[in-house]
């Protein structure tokens, strides 16, 4: 009997695989790509910020990309790439867009900046060449040039990973793992003058005015002629958490190292409800006594985290393994899982890195093309696959979304996996693929 898990990796595979929506990620591990928030009519369901931790300043009113000090690149340096749109008191959007680069671009570093109230802004490379795609990923005719409201970056278009981010106005560009000193001055992510790139971008307005919010994203350009290998990014992401109300709990994930290369830099990403992160690099498979030997990341900020730049660079071998781990605190009535929205959590690991391999980028096992294929699940409960199977098929099988409306549901779905001991949960992609059947696998 195989274990049939279609009704969960249907919408995955629409939109994660190549011919989809974000390249190659069949597997189960990336139902939650870089997303967060909702669209607009979730506004009216947002929770309090005192309940999510969040900063009790309200951010000031925003005048579109006029209010954003960032100059472009000089000619012939790079490019500026920009979203600016309005929102209504209390609203919360996410919106994506996508651009045509002018120019080809050998990107060494990036620098963006948003509105403050944002909680991302990303930029995205895409599988489109030349023109403007006319229909999106479900098959609907749309005018690709225009701000449209998205559940997550991957969510409409074929993605094929994310290139850089910015930081909120006022803050520090030091968050970005793409930023200046990442990478030395021979290294880049090389970008043809007919890429088509997506920007995707989420901000709450939690004030009682409307506003104007804008992202805007520099991509900083070198001669080709300087360039000796080209770089990549690891953007993991965690779809399974869970936090019990009133609770302490803990998300661990872990994604092999394919092939030899550097790390210029690394950072965390977690909501508010993140007391603690830490990343390490392992000697080898943690399903396999895999041991801690470095640490890679530490902090407790979930608002704005600062990277940590890599000088000189941390090289990475073959074998061995990043595992990373956020620690939470739930103080509200409710339970909360993994999630496209601010009320909802998140766990992720981010690095800039060369020379760019796909496997690194996407966290495959070796010879597999499944994005995310190579990750386990770390998680630290008791159930084995038999029990982890009953709970799964009795589950409402939703793992995506996010917001109010659907907690209960991928709560109840995405403890089948947290709950489960990590010889079980670390197995998720040979289950999705039907190379193991999980009432076979044992806690012992």
């Amino acid at each position: 009997m195989a274990f049939d898990m279609r009704s969960f990796r249907g919408d995955t595979n629409r939109r994660m695989a190549r011919a989809g929506h974000c390249v190659a990620l069949i597997s189960l591990m990336t139902l939650g790509l870089a997303a967060c928030a909702g669209a607009g009519d979730h506004a009216a369901k947002l929770e309090k910020p005192a309940e999510a931790g969040a900063p009790e300043e309200a951010p000031p009113s925003a005048h579109g990309c006029d209010a954003l000090d960032l100059p472009p690149p000089k000619l012939g340096e790079g490019v500026q790439l920009q979203i600016d749109l309005q929102l209504a008191p209390g609203e919360e959007r996410q919106v994506c867009k996508l651009v045509k680069l002018s120019e080809a671009v050998n990107m060494n570093w990036a620098e963006g900046v948003y509105t403050r109230g944002s909680h991302h802004g990303l930029t995205a490379r895409t599988t489109y060449r030349g023109s403007l795609p006319t229909q999106n990923t479900r098959g609907e005719m749309v005018d690709a040039s225009q701000i449209a409201t998205c559940e997550n970056i991957t969510s409409d278009w074929q993605v094929l990973g994310v290139i850089a981010d910015g930081h909120a106005s006022g803050g520090t560009s030091r968050s970005s793992v793409s930023h200046k000193g990442a990478l030395p001055d021979d290294v880049a992510l090389k970008l043809g003058a007919d890429e088509i790139l997506l920007m995707n971008f989420h901000i709450v307005n939690v004030t009682d005015e409307p506003m104007r919010a804008c992202y805007k994203q520099n991509l900083h350009s070198i001669p080709a002629a300087q360039v000796r290998q080209q770089a990549g990014m690891m953007f993991y992401f965690n779809s399974f958490i869970t936090l019990p109300a009133h609770a302490t709990s803990t998300a661990t994930m872990a994604c092999p190292v394919s092939e030899d290369v550097s790390l210029g830099s690394q950072v965390s990403h977690m909501h508010a409800r993140g007391i603690g992160y830490r990343a390490t690099l392992l000697d080898g498979d943690p399903l396999e006594g895999g041991r801690e030997i470095d640490a890679l990341y530490d902090g407790t900020a979930w608002d704005q985290p600062l990277a940590k730049f890599n000088t000189p660079p941390r090289t990475l071998r073959k074998g061995q393994w990043i595992k990373w781990s956020c620690a939470y605190q739930n103080s509200s009535d409710r339970e909360v899982a993994q999630g496209q929205e601010t009320s909802d959590e998140m766990c992720m690991f981010q690095g800039m890195y060369w020379p760019r391999s796909e496997a690194m980028d996407f966290c495959m096992a070796p010879d597999s093309s499944d994005w995310y294929s190579g990750a386990r699940l770390l998680s630290d409960g008791h159930m084995n696959g038999q029990q982890f199977l009953e709970c799964w098929t009795h589950s409402p099988q939703i793992v995506g979304g996010g917001g109010p409306a659907s907690a209960a549901d991928r709560y109840a779905t995405q403890r089948c996996f947290t709950e489960s001991c990590d010889k079980v949960s670390g197995r998720i992609h040979e289950f999705s693929v039907g190379t193991l059947y999980p009432a076979a696998v044992t806690c012992d």
